[in-house]
């Protein structure tokens, strides 16, 4: 039954986008990002360098979640259980992030997605630019 929903919503997100994304390409958004610039709504960007936090993204289907961890020099994260849930839904030619977290919602705008970095704008028009995250340290 998973299968089929996440089937069907691939096939929704590809039929509203001018672009045919696969279920590889949707499957991207998993894992572990991090913020590399914002752009205002004025055009100013600022830069990070090192975070001390970044964003792990869960996918299943249409659904997921995102929670913030911290990077640990060992190659481990330190996370709590604080999610924050989020669907996928295709809107117009746009793939658009409706998160809730308690009593909040809000949406982003996915504009740009592939293997090692996305795009997202909220309704702020702030942009945030994410970069896979790549550990400072490997261990073997």
């Amino acid at each position: 039954m998973k299968i089929a929903r996440a089937f069907l919503g691939l096939l929704l997100l590809s039929a509203s986008c001018g672009n045919q994304l696969s279920e590889t390409e949707l499957g991207w958004l998993e894992g572990y990002w991090e913020i590399e610039e914002v752009v205002g709504p004025d055009g100013r960007s600022r830069e990070y360098g090192l975070n001390a936090t970044i964003d792990y993204f869960s996918l299943e289907g249409m659904r997921g979640y995102r929670k913030k961890v911290q990077p640990q020099i060992d190659g481990t994260f330190i996370t709590s259980d604080d999610a924050v849930r989020f669907e996928l839904h295709p809107q117009e030619g746009q793939i658009l992030m409706l998160y809730r977290h308690g009593e909040e919602a809000w949406e982003e705008q996915l504009i740009a997605l592939d293997s090692m970095a996305f795009t997202v704008r909220n309704t702020d028009n702030i942009s945030y630019h994410y970069k896979r995250y790549q550990p400072l340290v490997t261990h073997e």
